[in-house]
């Protein structure tokens, strides 16, 4: 669509400014040095050992390969991850933008596109196919069509997705359900008050989902008002909602007033109620999960005090307010580093045992599963582990802890199985491009012009840095830190 201005002139509301696909993957092919990398999961991985170190080693891949034979014998075909972000973008009228790739990844999967490969000089037909699709869960809603809000808003679990009403918001507890029924925990009552009855849910199948969307009714994508379709909002600043309720930071703790009257509400843990003191004020008692103003500056002077090894992390030095004992604006990746490595020293002189057990056990578990390899008999422990500690949570945090976020975790383990290792599937590198992209802006009216721009020159550059051996390029400048110690004395 498109306004007009006083001179006549129509002015677009929207410009997309779309790179092709099929030139980008041809050029892969075009240096014998991609081109060797491009067919390293055949010719170089080490195969069936029960160890996932590449998206090939996962179970998605392999049943791909048995269902699309004639795609699979040639090892040169791409995979590809269709990633989204960005805080402005188009919401549920992405179809519109998409529609370009999507005809280009019609013809790639359909046809195939000549393409010689200059590693062996052959000319072969090329053809593609998209595997995954990266993104944060706020875009998932926005890319499979599956809300990802509401009491189902768990893709996983579907219709089963343990769920209550709270006073403010949908809390996702209950994970006893997903015990075996024998499991001495499902006759608990200190978690809701109530023992757990229910069955396992099913898993759902293909097939399952097929029968779902047959059911939906008529629906289109984007603003439409007779369908109820709106923009999505989204937060500019994340934060692990664990350290935000374990060292009280304003807006990022669950430990709330309404947190408390849910806890009244289900007749669970008592000394956690609102009380009335004196003078006729509500207050708080304090929780044993939470750290006192004391207790935060001892844990954010740890936390200000260590040093990574460079490109590791952030400097975490900038986030941290001694006065206060709070952190604040952590990048997602920082978040899971604070977890993975930091959180457990940090708390461990501070809670009780069973509450510092069980965080720690959480930490671990995110540092075995973001693990540069696998092991596929480690993640179906872990999967058996995770509901373990997330029954332990719901006796220690309020429902209004436990998120979609918090549920969601359950399902990494076999997420893991199907996929592989989750660095080449999460959204750090996607972030990081995108900070880079940022600076590419010279105008600020037109930000996605500049960006266009200085992509297409960059690209070109990377491209041709390839062929020159003489002159320094990012192929084969030295690393910004020279471990190499001259001189060594041997022995």
């Amino acid at each position: 669509m498109a306004e007009k201005k006083g001179n006549g002139k129509k002015v677009p509301h929207k410009v997309m400014r779309y790179f092709p696909l099929t030139p980008r993957l041809k050029r892969l092919y075009c240096s014998r040095h991609t081109a060797e990398d491009m067919r390293w999961h055949y010719s170089q991985r080490p195969k069936e050992d029960g160890v996932l170190r590449h998206p090939a080693d996962a179970e998605e891949w392999k049943q791909f390969d048995r269902l699309y034979p004639s795609f699979a014998v040639e090892p040169r075909n791409v995979r590809l991850g269709l990633a989204t972000d960005g805080p402005s973008s188009p919401g549920k009228d992405i179809d519109v933008f998409m529609r370009s790739l999507i005809d280009e990844l019609k013809q790639l999967w359909e046809t195939g596109v000549e393409t010689r490969d200059s590693y062996n000089g052959t000319v072969f037909s090329m053809r593609a196919a998209v595997l995954w699709t990266i993104n944060d869960f706020s875009a998932y809603a926005l890319m499979s069509g599956w809300s990802t809000k509401g009491y189902m808003a768990c893709p996983t679990c579907n219709e089963h997705t343990p769920s209550i009403g709270l006073n403010s918001k949908i809390g996702y507890v209950g994970h006893r359900r997903f015990l075996e029924m024998s499991d001495p925990r499902r006759s608990s009552k200190k978690y809701n008050g109530k023992p757990e009855k229910r069955a396992p849910p099913p898993v759902l199948t293909g097939d399952d989902i097929l029968s779902q969307l047959n059911r939906i009714p008529l629906s289109l994508p984007g603003k439409h008002k007779q369908f109820g379709g709106v923009k999505r909002k989204r937060s500019s600043e994340e934060l692990n909602c664990l350290v935000g309720t374990l060292l009280s930071i304003d807006g990022k703790s669950k430990d709330t007033d309404k947190a408390r009257m849910d806890l009244q509400d289900l007749q669970i843990r008592r000394e956690l109620w609102l009380y009335e003191d004196r003078n006729g004020k509500w207050k708080n008692p304090p929780a044993s999960y939470t750290l006192s103003v004391q207790e935060r500056i001892e844990s954010a002077d740890f936390i200000k005090s260590v040093r990574f090894p460079d490109g590791f992390a952030a400097n975490l030095d900038k986030n941290v307010n001694l006065d206060t004992g709070k952190i604040f604006r952590f990048k997602s990746h920082d978040c899971h580093v604070l977890l993975q490595r930091l959180l457990p020293e940090g708390i461990r002189k501070f809670l009780k045992k069973e509450i510092r057990d069980t965080i720690i056990e959480l930490c671990v578990y995110f540092k075995q599963l973001c693990s540069r390899t696998l092991n596929v008999s480690d993640l179906e422990k872990m999967q058996t582990n995770i509901l373990t500690i997330l029954c332990k949570l719901e006796t220690i945090f309020p429902p209004a802890f436990f998120d979609i976020m918090v549920h969601v975790v359950m399902h990494l383990p076999k997420e893991a199985i199907l996929g592989g290792p989750v660095q080449y599937r999460w959204m750090y590198p996607i972030e990081r491009s995108m900070s880079v992209y940022m600076q590419y802006v010279r105008n600020r009216a037109r930000p996605e012009g500049s960006i266009a721009e200085s992509f297409v020159v960059n690209e070109a550059l990377t491209f041709c840095s390839m062929y020159f051996r003489e002159v320094e390029t990012r192929f084969n400048s030295p690393d910004r830190n020279n471990d190499i110690v001259q001189n060594m004395p041997t022995r």
